[in-house]
């Protein structure tokens, strides 16, 4: 694992900063494409990328800092970009730029506006969501930044000794599971499926945002059950949350129940939330096409 690739000076170039950067650079090309296609001005794809940016980083740090307790001294560290935060945050901001920006208007023959375009608007950031989070979980393995699973024995186990968050105990190197690697694989194709699909759906816009952020959900849901991340367990005594860190599981003091059937963790929870919305995105799509049939 390499998180720093390179210094010029104090400077370090990390490699978790600069695949993020491709995804932000890979997300602007799909939109930039995809509103070309559709006739809306390409160039407003620059600003929902700013927004985006602008957003994400908010939403997650306001998230962060809800989770300890309202300290808004961690607004200004370097920690907490609490992914689901992020998402809320970079999605709300979209939103809210493409309802009140002019080159989402919907003109007549003389030019007077009779609506907005915002379903045809949204449609693109779905599936420029997907390979920009791909991207990103290639610069969380790259970096080794600690989002990987429990200690196991299969044959693509990995270790991660000069991780950012080294899987190091006691001085022993520990193989776990390379979630990061499981996300990759998920995100980039449920991003393959969409993005050859996006034609099919162009009489209901909004529709391939909906299907995007289900397909988006589904992929944290799933790779949850191999992370590292607290659990609201069912069977505790009194139910709460549990821990299941590196440590834990090395010294045997992991929560040994399974996720759904004991418990549930945090993420798991906003899944459910985002593929419900999702669902009536597509929902509220299927409607207006009907309307406007």
């Amino acid at each position: 694992m390499h998180p720093t690739l390179f210094r010029l000076g104090p400077i370090g170039i990390h490699t978790f900063g600069l695949m993020m950067a491709c995804g932000f650079m890979a997300a602007l090309v799909v939109i930039q494409r995809e509103y070309r296609r559709k006739g809306i001005d390409p160039e407003l794809a620059s600003s929902v990328i700013f927004m985006a940016i602008v957003g994400g980083i908010a939403g997650a740090k306001l998230y962060y800092v809800g989770l300890t307790g309202w300290d808004l001294r961690n607004l200004l560290s370097g920690a907490g970009l609490a992914w689901y935060g992020g998402l809320m945050g970079g999605v709300a901001a979209v939103l809210i730029m493409l309802m009140r920006d002019k080159r989402t208007l919907r003109l007549d023959d003389a030019g007077n506006p009779i609506g907005r375009c915002l379903a045809e608007a949204i449609d693109p950031v779905g599936p420029a969501t997907l390979i920009g989070q791909t991207c990103g979980r290639i610069g969380c393995f790259l970096s080794g930044d600690g989002d990987y699973g429990p200690p196991t024995d299969l044959p693509w186990a990995i270790a991660f000794p000069n991780g950012t968050i080294p899987t190091v105990i006691d001085g022993e190197a520990i193989a776990v599971h390379p979630t990061m690697l499981y996300d990759v694989l998920m995100l980039g194709g449920a991003f393959a499926a969409v993005w050859m699909l996006r034609k099919v759906w162009d009489h209901r816009p909004g529709t391939l945002f909906g299907l995007s952020l289900i397909l988006l959900a589904v992929a944290r849901f799933a790779s949850e059950f191999w992370r590292l991340t607290k659990v609201f367990a069912f069977t505790s005594t009194p139910m709460g949350w549990e821990t299941r860190s590196l440590r834990d599981y090395v010294d045997g003091t992991a929560w040994s129940g399974s996720l759904m059937a004991h418990g549930i963790s945090e993420f798991q929870i906003w899944s459910l939330v985002a593929m419900a919305a999702g669902a009536v995105v597509i929902w509220r799509a299927r409607s207006a096409s009907r309307q406007n049939a």
